[in-house]
């Protein structure tokens, strides 16, 4: 009967353990499925997350190029509004000169008064696109010239005196774009 016993318990301990395999199994199985579910998980989210970095990294480079763009047109304005000024500028030098001289015909002053007329459209488009303070400035000069203009064909004696005064604005207050966005900066400094 020890025997049969023995047998029997046996069997029990050998049904148990194969139960006791089969949840393992069961278990492990269940483990891994989690385990693989939540590597995919990981592995999407990874994904989004290096999609989400790339899309940032090219939204940088494409700002950065904006405004490398902006700078460059900005300073290429610049340059062609100093140029402009300078132009203007040696055009009414010479016909300040000319006109002191005195002794001018009118065909003569109507030479002069085409001249202005060129240096006038020269000005306005050297200033194209600038700030409205600055094409503020632009328009004063360009009405001093138009007048210029007029006195020269109408042989009036007050030319010398108008070229004086525009050249004098030229000098003292056509500024370009950058030169006035640095006079605002510093006048907003010293009212704070």
């Amino acid at each position: 009967m020890d025997n049969i016993q023995s047998v029997h318990d046996h069997e029990k301990q050998r049904n148990f353990n194969t139960g006791a395999a089969m949840v393992a199994l069961v278990a492990a199985l269940l483990a891994g499925g989690v385990a693989w579910a939540a590597y995919n998980r990981s592995g999407e989210d990874l994904e989004d997350q290096a999609k989400t970095q790339a899309d940032k990294a090219v939204a940088e480079v494409k700002e950065t190029t904006i405004n490398v763009t902006n700078q460059v047109e900005t300073a290429a304005m610049n340059t062609k509004q100093e140029a402009t000024r300078s132009g203007v500028e040696d055009d009414l030098s010479a016909i300040q000169i000319k006109l002191a001289a005195g002794n001018l015909t009118q065909e003569a002053k109507d030479d002069l008064a085409s001249e202005v007329a060129s240096i006038r459209n020269d000005l306005l488009d050297g200033y194209e696109n600038s700030s409205t303070q600055v094409m503020a400035q632009v328009n004063t000069i360009a009405t001093e010239l138009q007048s210029l203009e007029n006195d020269l064909r109408a042989g009036a004696a007050k030319s010398l005196t108008i070229v004086e005064s525009t050249l004098e604005k030229v000098r003292n207050d056509l500024m370009t774009d950058d030169e006035s966005m640095n006079e605002n900066t510093t006048q907003d400094d010293t009212n704070q």
